[in-house]
């Protein structure tokens, strides 16, 4: 997945997708006919974990924007 997203590379296989795909799930390492269903429900779940994981780590790695820091903090 990071493959695509970090734009090494302009596209990849399906053949390469589904085997790292397998690689996360055993239940999709057969080759023969699969739920689409369960996959694609697989696949944007990971999809989605993996932006929630970026997205904490844009969000929370920096610490410098406390309220203190922007000038909100409560006074006494």
């Amino acid at each position: 997945m990071a493959d695509m997203w970090l734009g090494e590379f302009e596209c990849i296989s399906p053949e390469v997708f589904r085997s790292v795909i397998g690689d996360l799930c055993p239940a999709f390492t057969k080759k023969t006919q699969q739920d689409a269903q369960e996959f694609l429900i697989y696949v944007l779940n990971e999809l989605h974990e993996a932006l929630k994981k970026s997205y904490k780590r844009r969000c929370y790695g920096n610490t410098s924007t406390s309220r203190e820091d922007r000038g909100t903090g409560s006074e006494t």
